[in-house]
């Protein structure tokens, strides 16, 4: 639908400021981001594209389409964050990845049966060898008649990860490819539209969650991975319920948890909001969450959690990250738009569309007076943790470690600005992921040992019996 309309604009303007406002997706003639001295960029059609367009429709607003289109999708994925496709509604999918499907918790392996999920503790079958809690383990051992996931992981204190937050836990991520129009090719927007459905976030590669393979260019190492490499009975208990724009006040997020307190194994969880309390579009302090707010939040958000969660769980509270860390690493850095970063922070603040005028401002006042605001809010957590008691689970303060990362990697020899995605300029690239997933996994190794339990001893008999365990 929007498709030709965004070429034949591109085709026709050489002004990619007015590019913009013809598709009707900026509005301020005074706000421009290009210098006119750098508008020679032109696109050459391909002899096919006048029939091509010939066919296509026509739609005289290209963002009505895409609102009407978004509308049809129900508010039970993009308003309560659940999965599309789960027939037995116990809010897991067995068919589908994006949408909340699989890339954001673990697959069900009966979605015809609510008793049959991820994370499950006890066995709802009398006497049965189904995987009821689809970590992939089942059967019974013909030398000692017992089942496989009591002899297999009975004794080894299984538990789940979840996530509850904003974009960074979600692993937002714009591809660089998608904002410099000379470099178009038939490819570059492959994999387009399986972005739009996992909301343009990577779950499965996260700080917290991250399942899929791992190499040199694109590392993935996560909490999940790691708790499951220790326990395999841990395969495929994972939920990430990070949601673009998550602040504290967002108690409806936290909503979208699938746990039984008496059915299913205990979880190791993540509260990470490390941006939004203090980053809006709004020019000004007074639209970012003030202390008393803040602490009232998320004691509302841990009430919730203590109704939910399984007796032994334990939940890791992230502070707000120091964003200046941001200017102080990209300001003398070209974008991809082929302009500098204080150039768009600069524009997106002109249109009033920023992720976060706080940090992403060229202002050195307004990026201190940010800072103080989220110490203050940070500080509301050690003030949670001793004036709260709660029954199912225990809690640990950890601050948001972005500096400290961005300082031993530049000890390295190694590029701060790998450590942030090059298109906002804001979220943590997907090394900082990696980066970020093995400080926490230390900091708990070293903290509270017990609350990752010990080594599974029958790790290598899980593998031998089970390969993969039905992978994701």
């Amino acid at each position: 639908v929007w498709g030709p309309k965004l070429i034949a604009v591109l085709a026709d303007t050489v002004d990619p400021d007015e590019a913009c406002r013809k598709l009707k997706l900026c509005t301020d003639p005074s706000c421009n981001l290009i210098p006119k001295s750098k508008q020679t960029v032109a696109i050459t059609l391909s002899s096919e594209w006048e029939s091509y367009a010939a066919k296509a429709v026509d739609d005289e607003d290209i963002f009505g389409g895409a609102i009407d289109w978004f509308k049809k999708l129900t508010n039970k994925v993009f308003t309560d964050h659940l999965p599309l496709t789960d027939v037995d509604g116990d809010r897991f999918s067995g068919s589908m990845e994006q949408l909340r499907g699989t890339h954001w918790r673990g697959k069900d392996c009966d979605d015809l049966d609510n008793k049959v999920y991820p994370g499950r503790k006890t066995n709802p079958f009398t006497k049965s060898d189904v995987d009821y809690n689809c970590n992939g383990i089942k059967g019974t051992n013909p030398e000692t008649g017992k089942l496989y996931q009591e002899e297999l992981c009975g004794e080894s204190k299984p538990m789940g990860v979840a996530v509850f937050g904003d974009s960074a836990g979600a692993h937002f991520e714009l591809p660089p490819q998608w904002f410099n129009a000379s470099d178009w090719n038939s490819s570059t927007f492959d994999g387009v539209l399986g972005k739009l459905l996992d909301e343009i976030d990577l779950p499965y590669k996260s700080t917290y969650t991250g399942f899929a393979e791992t190499s040199a260019e694109v590392p993935v190492r996560s909490i999940y991975k790691y708790l499951s490499e220790r326990n395999q009975c841990n395969h495929r208990d994972y939920q990430n319920l990070g949601v673009n724009g998550g602040a504290s006040r967002h108690f409806h997020n936290i909503q979208a948890l699938a746990r039984n307190q008496e059915d299913d194994q205990p979880l190791l969880m993540f509260l990470e909001l490390v941006g939004n309390d203090v980053c809006n579009h709004h020019h000004g302090f007074d639209s970012m969450t003030t202390p008393t707010e803040f602490y009232d939040n998320i004691v509302k958000i841990l009430k919730f959690l203590d109704t939910v969660v399984p007796a032994g769980s334990h939940l890791v509270t992230v502070g707000l990250a120091d964003g200046r860390v941001l200017y102080e690493t990209l300001h003398d850095r070209i974008h991809p738009l082929g302009v500098t970063y204080p150039d768009v922070y600069s524009y997106l603040n002109c249109l009033n569309v920023s992720p976060c005028w706080g940090w992403m401002n060229a202002e050195d006042s307004v990026r201190e007076e940010t800072y103080k605001v989220a110490s203050s809010l940070n500080a509301q957590y050690p003030k949670i943790i001793a004036e709260n008691t709660f029954k199912n689970f225990d809690i640990q303060y950890y601050p948001f470690p972005i500096r400290e990362m961005i300082q031993k990697w530049e000890a390295a020899g190694k590029d701060p600005a790998k450590l942030i995605e090059p298109v906002d300029g804001f979220h943590p690239s997907q090394t900082a992921n990696a980066l970020f997933a093995d400080w926490l996994w230390a900091s708990i190794q070293n903290d509270h040992p017990d609350w990752i339990g010990e080594v599974n001893p029958n790790n290598e008999t899980i593998t031998k019996l089970f390969g993969d365990q039905g992978g994701y």
